[in-house]
């Protein structure tokens, strides 16, 4: 028996909640990932689903945990801060996109807050791809986060 890291409890605690909204008929479950990549000792879990039932909007996240992640963690270094990286991602149709990316953003802020200062952020769209993101977040996935009442979507 191990004590589950800081990754091991997210992934258990987002799965969790993806399947339950999959179950509830909130959401399709689309795709789902969960690597061990040993020449780094790094791990990733992601899943991805649509919005049911007009599955307009896809939403996806992706766990992240590197070699200095864990041994932050387990070595209990000082200076370091343990935990693991979160990406979100949506794609959507945008009819006007500086309007549509700007709800896009504000519907983000509205449920994750201000993103910490070392957040890697992009929003945008482009003509190609419509998909507007927003990297290392907080870690929640309340079920109003698949919302389809707006074509705004997290940022």
């Amino acid at each position: 028996m191990f004590d589950p890291t800081i990754f091991d409890n997210l992934k258990v605690v987002f799965e969790g909640a993806m399947y339950d909204m999959d179950m509830s008929g909130t959401l399709h479950i689309v795709n789902r990932t969960d690597r061990i990549e040993l020449s780094t000792m790094s791990r990733s879990f992601g899943m991805e689903a649509v919005l049911r039932p007009s599955g307009t909007v896809k939403g996806s996240f992706t766990l992240q945990a590197t070699l200095a992640d864990l041994a932050a963690e387990l070595l209990s270094e000082a200076g370091k801060q343990p935990g693991c990286g979160l990406e979100l991602a949506f794609e959507f149709g945008i009819e006007e996109e500086e309007r549509d990316c700007a709800a896009a953003e504000q519907a983000l802020r509205s449920i994750w807050g201000k993103p910490p200062a070392s957040a890697k952020r992009s929003l945008g769209a482009t003509a190609s791809s419509r998909r507007v993101s927003k990297a290392d977040c907080s870690c929640s996935l309340p079920a109003s986060l698949m919302s389809g009442k707006s074509t705004t979507s997290p940022a």
